[in-house]
């Protein structure tokens, strides 16, 4: 079967009868973004500041087009403030599940599980044959279907819904579309993989925030697990170009494998033009209860790599985002006497 960047075309013997066009048509349209991203100039990392603010009684123009929830408000300041850009990632439609696999293969190769756009896949026979090609196609490691666009699936009580959405797909109650490009896929397959733990990681451009990786699907703090998932991360970090780079928050969902890491997603924080239209960060900064103290970490982080003060202000006792603010101004001392 063709793998992410469809590195292989199919071979089995069902082939003749399988349209295969479209893989070509993706490896075209993938290798055009990949030189537009390569012709963009970029820095790697932004110059630090000296002092950073961020202030509650500032946050009003952050709520304009605002997707995620308002505990967002002070990531995106802060991203403001250090110049990150929001909108670079998705003039090349990286927050789509199967563009984002298609561009990471081709800098990082076979760091991506297999993985196709399941509209044009399915184009080439009947839709009551789609559960058998997938299980044809996918014979040695089993299929896993997932929607193109979409976030908060660590939150959801039911993580894996292929059975769901293939049988929905069969029964003709779930469209696949007659996608022409990439980004038209609204479900994408992926090949299934033998994760043993998976992880999110969190970045800012060039580097793994290292207190900010945890267990995907679990709770409580990992020190004593974070030093391989963040090596494995900075190490994908060095070889995607700039224009991907500079400027980025992301949150990388990391699968560890029996004998290796692979890239399972990642999560760009910015302003997203089509799924949920507005500004998005990762669900972990956003968390009710612990998201402050995310925040805090980063905000720390940069402090002592950086070498820049970072402080937060609480001062709009009126604003319904006092409480997070003020909570995430208390964070901030707490972790300098940590460090000292």
């Amino acid at each position: 079967m063709a793998g992410s960047g469809y590195r292989t075309l199919p071979t089995s013997p069902h082939d003749e009868d399988l349209n295969v066009n479209w893989m070509l048509e993706d490896l075209e349209e993938a290798a055009a973004t990949v030189e537009a991203i390569l012709a963009t100039t970029a820095l790697r990392r932004v110059a630090p500041r000296d002092h950073i603010t961020i202030r509650l009684s500032d946050s009003s123009p952050f709520r304009e087009n605002l997707s995620s929830t308002a505990r967002a408000l002070p990531i995106r300041q802060l991203s403001h403030l250090l110049g990150l850009d929001e909108h670079r990632p998705f003039q090349w439609r990286l927050e789509h599940k199967l563009m984002q696999a298609l561009i990471l293969d081709r800098f990082c190769p076979t760091e991506v599980p297999v993985t196709f756009g399941l509209g044009r896949y399915a184009a080439g026979f009947p839709k009551q044959q789609l559960r058998a090609a997938l299980q044809r196609d996918f014979a040695q490691s089993g299929f896993y279907l997932k929607p193109a666009m979409g976030d908060s699936s660590g939150e959801r009580a039911v993580i894996d819904e292929t059975h769901i959405i293939i049988q929905k797909a069969e029964e003709g109650h779930l469209a696949l579309g007659a996608p022409t490009c990439i980004v038209e896929e609204a479900w994408v397959a992926q090949e299934r993989l033998p994760i043993r733990r998976e992880y999110r990681v969190h970045t800012i451009e060039d580097r793994v925030i290292f207190n900010l990786t945890y267990n995907r699907y679990g709770k409580g703090d990992i020190p004593r697990e974070r030093d391989a998932p963040n090596a494995y991360v900075q190490s994908v970090l060095y070889r995607l170009p700039d224009a991907i780079v500079g400027g980025s928050l992301l949150g990388w969902d990391i699968a560890r494998l029996d004998d290796r890491f692979v890239i399972v997603e990642v999560n760009f924080c910015g302003f997203h033009p089509v799924h949920r239209r507005g500004y998005q960060c990762s669900g972990y900064y956003q968390d009710y209860e612990w998201g402050a103290s995310m925040i805090a970490r980063l905000l720390h982080f940069l402090e002592v790599s950086d070498g820049i003060r970072i402080d937060v202000e609480a001062d709009d006792q009126e604003n319904p985002e006092w409480w997070f603010y003020n909570k995430l101004s208390k964070w901030m001392p707490i972790l300098r006497e940590k460090r000292t």
